[in-house]
């Protein structure tokens, strides 16, 4: 069971990379995902390259992705629909549950490695320790946007006397580690302002796998470890 879940651990670390580009590169233009590791995520000159396409049907298997769907939002719906294409297309299960079944006392099945959401603030706090309780057992809670929800700073690694200060000039994306081919070290995408939490809202330990691109002390992708996940 072990050598299975980190087999399924490099495919989830490799889908949120994804995920994350395809979602803050206008990935409505991109309905194909990459067949070559040469293949530029970020140059609108690939169009019209010839992609593999993905699968469109739901692997027939156990989910390990339950992602929390608030189907009055629309960009909630448009962010889980990225998801579950690159969930397709690397054989991952994944399930969707929507908001209000998720606040009436959803559940996460046993099978479920990754948990996420789209703004937690809409979240049940009767909930919350569900959520506490998942991640302490090796789970992972995935957020593919900053949360100013402080019901969750210590899940996000934020420190107790975070103020939730705004950076409002650090731009661009400079990943810091390889988890997508070609990518590590390379900036681009310098236009885009993020708008997120300031570098002095988090614990120290808190590890950060991409910055911006003229920043690099700030914490553009972020993972905190908390109990065995």
């Amino acid at each position: 069971m072990r050598n299975n879940f980190t087999y399924y651990k490099k495919y989830i670390s490799f889908l949120f990379l994804t995920v994350f580009v395809l979602i803050l590169s206008s990935c409505g233009k991109l309905e194909k995902l990459s067949e070559s590791d040469e293949f530029d995520f970020f140059n609108s000159d690939n169009d019209d390259r010839e992609l593999r396409r993905y699968n469109n049907e739901t692997p027939d298997n156990p989910p390990l992705i339950q992602f929390i769907v608030d189907n009055n939002d629309l960009e909630n719906v448009k962010t889980f629909n990225h998801i579950k294409k690159v969930c397709d297309y690397t054989k991952l299960g994944i399930k969707s549950v929507s908001l209000k079944e998720w606040n009436s006392g959803g559940q996460i099945p046993e099978s479920i490695r990754v948990l996420g959401f789209y703004d937690t603030k809409k979240i049940n706090v009767a909930t919350i320790e569900k959520i506490v309780d998942f991640v302490s057992k090796g789970g992972t809670l995935y957020l593919p946007y900053n949360s100013e929800d402080t019901r969750f700073s210590f899940l996000i690694g934020l420190k107790p006397e975070a103020d939730l200060a705004i950076d409002i000039a650090s731009a661009g994306y400079n990943f810091r580690i390889p988890m997508l081919p070609n990518y590590k070290e390379k900036k681009f995408g310098k236009e885009i302002i993020f708008f997120g939490l300031k570098r002095s809202n988090f614990i120290e330990n808190i590890k950060v796998h991409a910055t911006a691109a003229n920043n690099d002390y700030y914490p553009l992708i972020t993972e905190n470890t908390i109990g065995k996940g």
